[in-house]
């Protein structure tokens, strides 16, 4: 099956998953916020693994370490890792509907 994804739609997603990244939250919050690149990241290797690879999720880490100044490479091999961990295992979770699963 040949995945076809929608590009303004990826674009989309990852500009509101960069801003939401570098947000705002109360002090109190901060250890709720999940990691919305990487759910972005890995949601894009699950649909589209043909179009959206390693590659692209070390750049997008790249950014992310830029608009958060962290040493560069820290969420780059991040996303990096997200990304072939999900492109290893993506036909294994294929299989499975989301009640067998659960």
């Amino acid at each position: 099956m040949l995945s076809v994804i929608s590009y303004p739609v990826f674009a989309l997603s990852v500009a509101v998953a960069l801003v939401l990244s570098i947000s705002l939250f109360p002090v109190g919050w901060f250890e709720f916020r999940p990691e919305w690149l990487g759910l972005v990241v890995f949601y894009w290797t699950f649909r589209a693994p043909a179009q959206f690879g390693i590659f692209l999720a070390w750049i997008l880490g790249l950014l992310l370490d830029v608009l958060e100044a962290t040493p560069l490479g820290v969420n780059a091999l991040a996303m990096g890792l997200i990304a072939f961990l999900v492109l290893t295992i993506h036909q294994r979770l294929r299989m499975y509907r989301c009640r067998s699963s659960a």
